[in-house]
This record gives structure tokens, C-alpha cells and sequence, in this order.
């Protein structure tokens, strides 16, 4: 029952935070001549699965693969919400969500909010798991995990090669909410 007053309160704070950040272009994307479009990553990340993965009810997607791969994988949205710069498609039922970012007026993958069993990360830790069960995989945070832009209550940072996870943890120390955001979208933003 907490965890439904928490979430929205988590997720509109983000909403809020991109917001009050604006939408700018820059100049990090690399972009073709006489376009204006920035090249994404079109690579499928899932090949080769490793931590900017997850596993969604035994299907494999990436925080890093395009945003067109990553919705036809996970198939129809039961809501999308949009606001200037971001955007969040629901799968309520699932217990995902999936936010995007424009830049350069091209939808960037941002992150991944998970809530409900049955999604784990590459790694296998999943909604429930204990934080000795996160520590035990993914080993103790380094320092500069912990300065972020967006924190969660009680929550502990891995800053991995292309994304972070962030695993949110109740008074009981189980894991409660996972965000895995993409650092490559993360470090374009303003």
C-alpha cells in the first residue's frame, strides 16, 4: 500500500525535475549534412545481453536500444503521458514503465521503472529480492554513486559502463522499485 503513494509521488517528481531542466539542442549527437536529425544507436543491445538489460516476463530489452525496437518488443502501452521533453509509456499490469527523452526533436530512451515481480535485471535481481541479495550481486556502491541528479528514499546507485541502476529499498530492506536509466541519454540532457 505504500508503494502507491510513493511511486506517483517518485515518478511526478521526475516528470517535474525534466521540466524545470527545459529542452535544448546539443551538439553531442553527431548529425548527417543537410539534416537536422541526430543519429541514434540502432545496434540491438539484446544480442548480447548485458546490465542495460532487463527481463520483462521472458522478454529482453535494453535501456539502450532505439525507442521503435524497445516499444515493438514490449508491445501496445496501456497509457502514454506526455510532456515537453519526455515522454512515459505504461504497462501498468507489467509493472513497467518507460520514459523517453527528445533531444534534437528525436526520442532518446531514457529509463525503466519497474514495481511488480517478474521483471529482473540482466542480473537477476528483481522486485522483493533483499538489499544483501543486491549487494551480493552487484557489490557495494562506490561513493560517486551516490551523487545523482534524482535520489530515491532509502535507495542504493550502481554506476555501470553505458547505464546505472538504482534499486529503491522498504523498511524491511526489500527492493521495491528499480530504475535503470540509460547514462549515454542522461549525459545529452541539459
Amino acid at each position: 500500500m505504500r508503494l502507491k503513494r510513493i511511486l506517483p509521488a517518485l515518478l511526478m517528481t521526475g516528470t517535474v525535475m525534466l521540466t524545470l531542466m527545459g529542452c535544448t539542442s546539443l551538439s553531442s549527437f553527431t548529425t548527417p549534412k543537410n539534416n537536422n536529425t541526430p543519429v541514434i544507436e540502432t545496434v540491438d543491445h539484446t544480442a548480447n545481453p548485458s546490465d542495460d538489460c532487463l527481463v520483462i516476463y521472458g522478454k529482453t530489452v535494453s535501456v539502450l536500444n532505439n525507442v521503435d525496437s524497445t516499444l515493438a518488443t514490449l508491445g501496445e502501452p496501456e497509457s502514454t503521458f506526455a510532456y515537453k521533453c519526455d515522454k512515459r509509456y505504461s504497462y501498468k499490469l507489467a509493472g513497467v514503465e518507460y520514459e523517453t527523452y527528445k533531444i534534437k526533436k528525436t526520442e532518446c530512451p531514457l529509463c525503466f521503472f519497474i514495481d511488480k515481480e517478474g521483471v529482473e535485471t540482466f542480473k537477476g535481481i528483481g522486485i522483493g529480492d533483499s538489499r544483501e541479495d543486491v549487494l551480493n550481486t552487484y557489490g557495494m556502491p562506490g561513493e560517486q554513486d551516490q551523487d545523482k541528479l534524482i535520489s530515491f528514499p532509502n535507495s542504493t546507485t550502481y554506476t555501470l559502463d553505458k547505464c546505472t541502476h538504482t534499486f529503491q529499498f522498504d523498511d524491511n530492506d526489500k527492493v521495491i522499485l528499480i530504475c535503470v536509466e540509460s547514462s549515454l541519454t542522461r549525459s545529452m540532457m541539459p
